[in-house]
């Protein structure tokens, strides 16, 4: 989602000093549903547990509840086996009827390790805070100045391991209290704490807020909004229930 925040906002810019005619607006959308045979939501990673969900987002030029100030991303191809395990990189495991097991991933690594064979080492968490760092500053504000990181749904040692504690951010900045009851629902976990914490009265006009995704490769990315706008009182009415 971020990545595809990212495209949007890149492609409505252009548009605007090119004269281009796509229109002033794009929807981006997304949803996972992990109700598959070869997922278990509660055994396939000690890192979450997934959980389903759908979420959207449009990006425009016209006023809206919060402005992009600077979106980002950043990789390190080197890191890529390091999600993979011992798993071949083609065919996907899924077109092979491979069950998703992160956790046997890892114990692959700590054999090969055991045996001699150096991993891919790196810490993901230096990605999160190098992407946040130039994010932050390409939206001329400082980390201190976000009042709140709307983050992906780990459990809490990992969330803290990989993102809170890189961005010497604690539990009450990020949205600990809103993922702990959902799980990870793929990329729609820093949308729908945006929403929740925008509805909720815990975000308003002049707070600066920052979204930040993670996906295989190892990708991170981020972006810095600035909240503009107060929900109407209908908008404030409607409930986590309503809405799914």
């Amino acid at each position: 989602m971020v990545a595809a925040l990212e495209s949007a906002a890149t492609r409505l810019s252009l548009d605007r000093y090119t004269g281009g005619g796509g229109g002033d607006s794009v929807l981006l959308t997304t949803g996972d549903n992990f109700s598959t045979p070869l997922v278990d939501r509660w055994t396939s990673s000690k890192l979450f547990l997934f959980g389903d969900a759908g979420s959207s987002l449009v990006v425009s030029r016209r006023p809206g509840f919060a402005r992009v100030l600077a979106v980002g991303s950043l990789s390190d191809p080197r890191m890529e086996a390091l999600h993979r395990g011992g798993e071949a990189l083609l065919p996907p495991s899924v077109t092979a009827g491979i069950p998703l097991d992160f956790d046997s991933r890892v114990q692959y690594w700590r054999k090969q390790w055991a045996s001699g064979v150096k991993p891919p080492i790196g810490h993901f968490g230096d990605q999160v805070a190098a992407i946040a760092g130039r994010t932050a500053a390409e939206a001329g504000v400082a980390l201190s100045d976000i009042r709140r990181f709307c983050h992906v749904g780990f459990n809490e040692d990992p969330l803290l391991t990989m993102f809170l504690e890189p961005l010497g951010v604690t539990l009450e900045q990020g949205t600990w209290d809103i993922c702990r009851r959902i799980g990870h629902t793929g990329v729609s976990d820093f949308v729908i704490a945006l929403e929740r914490l925008w509805l909720d009265g815990e975000v308003g006009p002049g707070d600066h807020v920052m979204l930040i995704g993670a996906a295989t490769g190892m990708e991170a990315g981020c972006a810095v909004l600035e909240i503009t706008a107060e929900p109407t009182a209908a908008q404030r009415a409607v409930t986590p229930d309503e809405e799914a």
